[in-house]
């Protein structure tokens, strides 16, 4: 998930939009795993470990039994 701006880190509308239709084809018992520009948590916002619309993508994902988010983009150790 990538929001391809130079701004501020959010999934947004459209790229939220798309993850719901996609992954409606598939059962809650699918593992999912989850590539992310950003992380998908709001932890401390300096060090962009921050995406403001985080807890949107968490409520589409909440769903499915097992998901691995795996995110780059910050440049401290977590």
């Amino acid at each position: 998930l990538d929001n391809h701006l130079q701004s501020s880190f959010t999934v947004g509308d459209t790229n939220r939009e798309w993850l719901k239709k996609d992954l409606e084809k598939i059962s809650a018992d699918t593992p999912l795993v989850v590539f992310s520009h950003s992380p998908l948590y709001k932890l401390y916002k300096q060090w962009n470990f921050w995406t403001d619309d985080a807890e949107q993508v968490q409520a589409i994902l909440q769903k499915y039994k097992t998901c691995t988010v795996i995110h780059g983009h910050t440049h401290q150790l977590l």
